[in-house]
């Protein structure tokens, strides 16, 4: 298993190979954060395909910039699941969903055991 640490998230590549990013609470998830994840993702995976789990907690946010970003920067997975804790968080990522284009599975979870189960799956 290995940890990354950044200003708002902690990244866990665990050993089964999910790429597990966790949002800090009471945060704003920033254009900055969205490009960090990115980034520690492409290092590590170096072209191959991982599968992606992110936790949000019931108070993160995510500015407009870091939204629009995601939506155009889809991740190169064999999958992603999201586990989320608010109502509020689930419609803006099901409205996010429908305009990003993805080859690979999403689903969103509101328990993080059962987003890993799901992924261990695939």
């Amino acid at each position: 298993m290995r940890t990354f640490q950044n200003k708002n998230s902690t990244i866990i590549i665990t050993d089964d190979e999910i790429f597990k990013l966790i949002y800090g609470s009471g945060i704003q998830i920033e254009l900055s954060d969205v490009r960090e994840a990115v980034k520690v993702y492409e290092d590590y995976a170096k072209g191959r395909s991982l599968k992606v789990l992110v936790v949000f907690a019931d108070d993160t946010t995510m500015t407009a910039e870091a939204r629009q970003s995601a939506e155009i920067k889809t991740a190169n997975s064999l999958a992603e699941a999201f586990v989320l804790k608010t109502l509020a968080q689930s419609i803006l990522l099901r409205f996010y969903l429908l305009r990003r284009k993805s080859l690979h599975p999403i689903k969103i979870f509101k328990q993080e055991d059962t987003a890993v189960k799901w992924l261990q799956s695939i």
